[in-house]
C-alpha cells in the first residue's frame, strides 16, 4: 500500500513534470529499477540545481528530498517544501540525527527518499566523495538503493547562468542494492565504510553507463508547452540561483552516535 499525498504535492509535481520535461531534453533510462511499492532510497550524483527537480519530475512514484536548512526556511520557498514532504537538514546541528530518524520514518512507511549523497554540487561530471547518510539509511532500514546517474545538468545549468539551457540530460536508474539492516542501535565503523563504498561504486558505474545523447528536434506539439515552460522556467531557475548557496556544507546525517 503507496502512502497517501497530498492534492497539494500532486499539482506541485505534476506543474513540476510538465514545465521541466517541455523546456529541456530528457533522456530517462533503467525506471524499471525504483520499486512498484514500498520504502527506497533514490541516490543520485549532483552536479546541478536542477537535479532535484529533474528526479521528481521521470519518478514513477512521489519522491520525498533532503534539503539544507538555507533553502527549507526561505519565507517563499518553505511552503512548497513543506507541501512536497521535504525533510529539513539544519546545519546548525552537528550530525542531524533528526533528519536521519524522519528519513528512516519515511522509508519503513513506504515512501521514496531522494538523496544527492555529495551533499552539495560538483561539476565536471565526475563523482566526488560521498557522505555517510546514505549507507545509514540503507543499513538502518534494510530497504533498497537505487543509483541514479545524470549527464547533461551541469551544463544545461552552468555556474554563472541566470536560466537553464534547453540541452540535452541523461538520466539512468542502475539496478537497486539492499544491505542488510542492522537491528543495534550502533553501526560497526568498518560496516558503515564498507557500504558506503559499495555504494559509491554503485554510483560511479550508473554515471559511466549514462551517455550524453546529442539534440533532438522538437515535435511541433512541443512547441507551444517549451514556449509556456520558459516564462516558468527561466524566472524559477533565475529565483533559485539568488536563493541557494553554492557551497552547502555537504550533509551529515549522522555517524554511530547520532542515531538516539
Amino acid at each position: 500500500m503507496q502512502p497517501k499525498t497530498s492534492w497539494i504535492f500532486r499539482v506541485c509535481r505534476g506543474v513540476v513534470r510538465w514545465l521541466s520535461l517541455g523546456y529541456l531534453q530528457v533522456r530517462v533510462e533503467g525506471l524499471e529499477a525504483i520499486p512498484s511499492q514500498g520504502g527506497a532510497v533514490v541516490a543520485g550524483n549532483h552536479a546541478s540545481v536542477l537535479d532535484g527537480i529533474l528526479l521528481l519530475a521521470v519518478s514513477p512514484r512521489p519522491v520525498r528530498f533532503l534539503v539544507a536548512e538555507d533553502m527549507y526556511e526561505h519565507p517563499f520557498l518553505k511552503p512548497f517544501f513543506r507541501a512536497m514532504g521535504c525533510i529539513p537538514v539544519l546545519r546548525r546541528n552537528a550530525h542531524n540525527g533528526g533528519a536521519l530518524r524522519m528519513a528512516v520514518e519515511a522509508l519503513e512507511t513506504g515512501e521514496l527518499i531522494g538523496i544527492f549523497p555529495e551533499g552539495t554540487i560538483h561539476r565536471g561530471g565526475s563523482l566526488q566523495q560521498i557522505r555517510q547518510g546514505v549507507a545509514l539509511l540503507a543499513l538502518k532500514t534494510g530497504l533498497p538503493v537505487v543509483p541514479l546517474g545524470i549527464c547533461g545538468s551541469g551544463e544545461a545549468f552552468p555556474d554563472g547562468a541566470r536560466a537553464p539551457h534547453a540541452w540535452p540530460i541523461s538520466m539512468r536508474f542502475g539496478g537497486p542494492r539492499t544491505y542488510a539492516r542492522v537491528a543495534s542501535e550502533l553501526i560497526p565503523e568498518v560496516q558503515l565504510a564498507e557500504t558506503l563504498e559499495e555504494i559509491r561504486q554503485l554510483l560511479l558505474q550508473a554515471l559511466a553507463d549514462t551517455p550524453l545523447p546529442a539534440a533532438a528536434a522538437r515535435p511541433a506539439l512541443k512547441e507551444f508547452q517549451l514556449l509556456l515552460s520558459t516564462l516558468v522556467v527561466v524566472p524559477l531557475a533565475w529565483f533559485l540561483t539568488l536563493t541557494a548557496h553554492p557551497s552547502l556544507d555537504p550533509i551529515k546525517l549522522g555517524t554511530q552516535g547520532d542515531a538516539r
